[in-house]
């Protein structure tokens, strides 16, 4: 028998101011929050918003990690709550699933989170190893990325946090929205700036992952350090909207940046497995009249909208069975049962039968109210959720900051 020991140790980045898919698990830990930053259940809440997300579009196989005999690993990552180097023996990890321990301490300065994956050391066989490094995909890490989880820090005493307790709408704050800086830190946990397979890529100061190229319309420009998209680096939501990415370096006080088509290809070419993201707004049938000109229709287009409305009454027979409640009479009673559900962003619930689309959001109160008051315009068709595309989208650790505008 031939017995290896190998040491990977990670450092990390740190960000400052069409088939049914298979999801993955992310498993929060906070066993290590030994500051007790996580000690407010509504800030548990948002971070499991942000691991949500993330789990809702990656679909990667990934193998189980059980020490069995001679084969046997440590974790090895910097403790969340102190930066020291935090050693965990021979856990287990359950297949198709990624562990975070997470914490909070004094980053000082700007810094708002750190984030990356773990590293590992081990002894046994060369196929253990394989294991612990590829977990069942590409074995090559140039190509792909399958870490067994990672680390995340945030500031506990400079940064004054907007906790969202409905991270699926967009609303006015103050702060820094903690849920925009965990779905970014998280980023660095899935390869962003910390995999062999990111840098691939990089060359000159810009990225040439094939996915991100498409998406962007040619290399994507790097910051410094080569972790993250440049400065006020904006992409589209499904393909419409242009909004800042969110694997960019920095965030201002008050502002979301929520993943884009480019942060997505960006996972997609350092080796994930991914579902693209859906618009739920574009809707070209209606955008000349619901959109106010620019084919998104958000929160601006229904106060206009609701600005011209007037109840009637009038019976709209092409909408009536679905959105009349059934007495086929399209009044306020129905208005404000479709408003108490109505959320402007991709990530809402599916709908329920009969919904005039397969999504219950902006576009559809935009097209319920034009049609509302226009009732000549073509019905609105019934239209299933749409089939899942899948594409192919180490350790060290990245840092986001504060911007000031």
């Amino acid at each position: 028998m031939r017995r290896y020991t190998f040491i990977i140790l990670v450092a990390g980045l740190v960000f400052s101011t069409t088939t049914a898919a298979h999801a993955l698990t992310i498993d929060i830990d906070y066993s290590l929050d030994t500051n007790g930053f996580f000690g407010v259940q509504a800030r548990r809440d948002t971070l499991r918003d942000a691991a949500d997300f993330f789990e809702s579009i990656l679909t990667d196989d990934l193998d189980a990690i059980i020490p069995d005999g001679v084969n046997s690993w440590s974790m090895n990552f910097a403790h969340p709550a102190t930066g020291s180097l935090h050693t965990i023996n021979n856990p287990s990890v359950a297949a198709d699933t990624l562990v975070i321990y997470v914490g909070g301490r004094n980053l000082g300065g700007t810094r708002l989170g750190i984030g990356g994956p773990g590293g590992w050391s081990a002894s046994g066989y060369q196929d253990w190893f394989d294991t612990l490094d590829f977990r069942g995909e590409t074995p090559n890490s140039n190509l792909d990325f399958a870490p067994w989880g990672g680390m995340l820090a945030f500031d506990s005493v400079g940064t004054n946090w907007y906790f969202d307790s409905d991270t699926s709408t967009d609303e006015s704050f103050a702060g820094t929205d903690f849920y925009s800086v965990a779905i970014h830190e998280m980023g660095h946990i899935l390869g962003y700036g910390t995999s062999d397979s990111w840098y691939y890529d990089v060359s000159g100061g810009y990225f040439y992952g094939a996915d991100s190229m498409a998406v962007n319309g040619g290399p994507v420009e790097l910051y410094d350090y080569d972790a993250h998209w440049d400065d006020y680096t904006y992409s589209t939501i499904g393909g419409a909207g242009s909004f800042e990415a969110a694997m960019g370096p920095y965030i201002a006080s008050g502002d979301r940046q929520r993943f884009t088509d480019l942060d997505v290809a960006g996972l997609s070419d350092i080796g994930w497995d991914v579902i693209p993201l859906e618009s739920c707004e574009l809707i070209a049938d209606i955008a000349p009249v619901a959109s106010g000109g620019d084919g998104i229709v958000d929160g601006a287009d229904l106060g206009a909208l609701l600005a011209r409305w007037k109840d009637t009454g009038a019976s709209v027979a092409d909408i009536a069975p679905v959105a009349s409640g059934g007495d086929g009479i399209v009044d306020g009673a129905d208005l404000g049962a479709l408003l108490a559900r109505w959320k402007d962003t991709c990530d809402t619930p599916a709908a329920p039968v009969g919904e005039p689309v397969g999504i219950d959001d902006g576009s559809d109160l935009g097209a319920f109210l034009v049609r509302w008051r226009d009732p000549s315009l073509p019905t609105i068709p019934v239209i299933p959720e749409p089939a899942t595309m899948t594409l192919l989208a180490l350790g060290s650790l990245a840092i986001i900051r504060r911007r000031s505008r």
